[in-house]
């Protein structure tokens, strides 16, 4: 609950200054925030009183209809948008948007027709590793391939607008690398997951180990800033 709400609250913020977008309408933020936390005290509400069951496929209903709404409002501000590249981490985050939604229904409609997953442990371990890596971790590694050059630009050369000749944003973090750092994540965590699968010891390991090694590829990618 906190997490997802976090990173859409930061969405609403990020999106829009990315994108330039102007326009663009507001109310659905209150609407899909609201949802978004009914889905997390629904699913915690039935779970407590001993329902897990049947809170967790309301709750997994509700947030859902959260994610598509949220979705749908992405595609909103991108379409009033006045910069045509924000960047490929602004970019990924609302691809995982849209990979968000297409796991969530289909997760639903399983747990709809097989309701035994939703008790296994190998279900629970793959939902987590979907959601905190998948979701939360890969949205937060896209958005600091913004965040960080922003901030440094504005402290290194903010002072200097005006008085002399200063690098773009841009220039700052090479695009390309964080494409190819945020997909080799991705990939690394299908690995583990089919791991996770198909309950082969070694296969998860490797997949654990490229995932870590991906994301400090990455991390380095994004130091990188701070020599420019």
């Amino acid at each position: 609950g906190w997490f997802a709400i976090l990173i859409s609250g930061f969405g609403y913020k990020l999106m829009p200054m990315f994108y330039l977008s102007h326009g663009y309408p507001n109310r659905p933020e209150k609407w899909i925030l609201s949802i978004l936390n009914a889905a997390v005290l629904l699913g915690a509400g039935f779970s407590l009183a001993g329902l897990a069951k049947f809170g967790a496929m309301a709750g997994l209903f509700l947030f859902s209809i959260a994610m598509a709404m949220f979705s749908y409002h992405a595609r909103n501000i991108k379409k009033k948008k006045h910069k045509p590249n924000p960047g490929y981490g602004i970019k990924f985050s609302v691809y995982l948007i849209n990979g968000v939604v297409v796991v969530l229904i289909a997760a639903f409609f399983a747990f709809l027709l097989f309701p035994q997953l939703a008790g296994k442990a190998e279900t629970l371990w793959i939902a987590g590793w979907l959601y905190l890596w998948g979701f939360i971790g890969l949205t937060i590694l896209s958005y600091l391939s913004k965040i960080v050059p922003f901030l440094w630009w504005t402290y290194k050369y903010g002072s200097l607008i005006g008085k002399q000749k200063t690098p773009l944003l841009a220039d700052l973090i090479n695009d390309k690398m964080v494409r190819y750092g945020l997909f080799a994540i991705v990939a690394a965590l299908f690995v583990l997951l089919l791991g996770a699968l198909v309950q082969i010891g070694w296969l998860l390991s490797v997949g654990g180990i490229l995932v870590a090694l991906c994301a400090i590829f990455y991390m380095i990618q994004i130091s990188l800033v701070f020599t420019r």
